[in-house]
């Protein structure tokens, strides 16, 4: 069930507030010079939202790739450095992140989706044109992360377990700042291999939490965790 609240603003704007079952807030419209405009600005949205999970609605979606081997930011820059966003359009946008996950060993995350279409689409790829690398993939900028933090908060339909996901990543890249903080450089090996000769000292594994049992300093008194491992010198 959706509800309608129409609000007047102090400067006689009007607006509307979209709430789903049990009054949760999920959307806010514009300032319109009338309650009809932003009436019908609503009930759009809300046509989008309840076809959304039909898969009969045009989305824009934003999905951050993170390569398997990355380490995190470089010291001095923002987050994300290093990192790429998907803007692309979808009326199935799981199925679209399924396709996409079969393709690449990158960790994507669904971060925001938007009422779509092909004209909306053009609009975003020509408002983030300066950071476009290949195809639908940009370069996360700042710019273009507040931009995502915005579509999020406006459009409160992202799926539950994708919302938790958010937390994972930010805790992922907190991890990589902290890592380099501690060791002082950047770790000679993200992720590797068990079947590879490891070269250097220190790696960090955020795929196979027993991957350091390789390492026979690992102590297994000591619960498993995803973190840094040093090598004895001289053993495997």
């Amino acid at each position: 069930m959706v509800t309608f609240a129409t609000i007047k603003t102090l400067d006689d704007k009007w607006r509307i507030h979209v709430h789903r079952e049990g009054r949760e807030f999920v959307y806010k419209t514009d300032n319109f010079p009338s309650a009809i405009l932003a009436m019908k600005d609503a009930k759009r949205w809300a046509n989008w939202a309840d076809n959304l999970p039909k898969n009969k609605a045009d989305s824009i979606y934003y999905i951050m790739g993170i390569p398997e081997t990355w380490a995190g930011p470089s010291p001095g820059n923002q987050a994300f450095s290093g990192l790429h966003m998907k803007i692309g359009r979808s009326k199935n946008v799981r199925k679209r992140l399924q396709n996409l996950k079969t393709g690449t060993s990158d960790d994507l995350y669904l971060l925001a989706l938007e009422p779509g279409s092909p004209t909306i689409e053009k609009i975003r790829h020509k408002q983030f044109v300066s950071d476009r690398r290949k195809g639908e993939w940009f370069v996360c900028t700042p710019k273009l992360f507040q931009h995502v933090i915005y579509t999020w908060g406006k459009n409160n339909l992202l799926p539950r377990e994708h919302q938790n996901r958010w937390f994972l990543m930010i805790e992922r890249i907190q991890a990589y700042r902290e890592i380099r903080k501690l060791v002082g450089f950047t770790p000679e090996m993200v992720n590797p291999s068990i079947n590879e000769e490891w070269k250097g000292s220190v790696f960090m594994d955020f795929v196979f939490r027993d991957i350091v049992q390789k390492d026979s300093s690992y102590d297994d008194s000591k619960p498993s965790a995803n973190s840094t491992s040093k090598k004895t010198k001289g053993k495997k």
